[in-house]
């Protein structure tokens, strides 16, 4: 039965109208059942691994909430975090606010959120918009 689910899923998220509405409905979706539920259930972690990246934005300084797929590193020390904008042109907002402010921090498995530091992985072939999360170091380097 979970091979006709993920097959179902995999149907609908190729279509048109999942490739207009999916990027402004999914995040939003999250972030209040991310909420609601007191950072206990994130529903895209229920197929990709996640964490809601909590950054100060570029511009207006202020706090944004993100929920991103990432692909945890060290059991869950530290993540790695592509900026692919569900496969559009042009970079998410979250990787600009993130090249502006590189400290921001992650609730991962509902786990309190902690503060990282942003490392911009230049040498792999990903794109501009990978970075990579680790703690901040004491030195603060």
């Amino acid at each position: 039965m979970a091979g006709a689910g993920v097959r179902s899923v995999q149907r609908i998220s190729s279509t048109r109208v999942f490739a207009r509405t999916a990027p402004h409905l999914l995040p939003a979706l999250d972030r209040g059942v991310h909420r609601l539920t007191r950072g206990k259930v994130l529903l895209s972690a229920r197929m990709l691994p996640g964490v809601i990246l909590t950054s100060t934005g570029a511009r207006s300084g202020l706090s944004r909430r993100t929920p991103l797929a990432c692909l945890p590193e060290g059991g869950g020390r530290s993540w790695l975090l592509v900026g692919s904008n569900f496969g559009r042109p042009g970079h998410p907002a979250w990787t600009h606010n993130l090249l502006a402010h590189p400290i921001a921090s992650v609730n991962w498995r509902g786990r309190v959120e902690r503060q990282i530091r942003i490392f911009r992985l230049e040498a792999l072939p990903a794109g501009p918009g990978a970075t990579d999360t680790r703690p901040p170091s004491p030195e603060g380097d």
